[in-house]
């Protein structure tokens, strides 16, 4: 198995965010284990929202242009991605002193992994 193979692999990404979460509960304690929740969830719903936007205007530069339902759905997954990322930083903020730390290390943990899987997918 190739490190490509890993970062294409969505056991091992599912894997990584259980490890990060239990450690962020064994070292930052509850509120560090919340805090790399939101961290993670904010991060996946804005990355989420940027590809589906990104996906839909690719698919509307073809013959075969989205259903209006499917696109009314990707814009708003779009335009909500930003208060979702939001509320999560700010309810990480008022947890205690471990989870805004742990909310940045999940927002990093998130976006360093879509680079690798980014560029393991342009290899191909």
């Amino acid at each position: 198995m190739t490190i490509r193979s890993l970062f294409l692999d969505w056991r091992v990404a599912v894997l990584v965010i259980v490890a990060a979460i239990t450690v962020s509960f064994i070292f930052g304690g509850t509120s560090g284990g919340i805090g790399m929740i939101l961290g993670i969830v904010g991060s996946i719903s804005s990355a989420l929202g940027l590809y589906a936007i990104t996906w839909l205007l690719g698919a509307s530069s073809a013959d075969n242009p989205p259903p209006k339902s499917a696109s009314a759905l990707v814009v708003m997954g779009f335009l909500i991605k930003v208060p979702i990322f939001v509320i999560c930083g700010i309810l990480a903020q008022r947890i205690d002193e471990q989870a805004p730390n742990c909310f940045l290390w999940g927002l990093g943990l998130v976006y360093f992994s879509l680079v690798g899987w980014a560029v393991a997918k342009s290899e191909s």
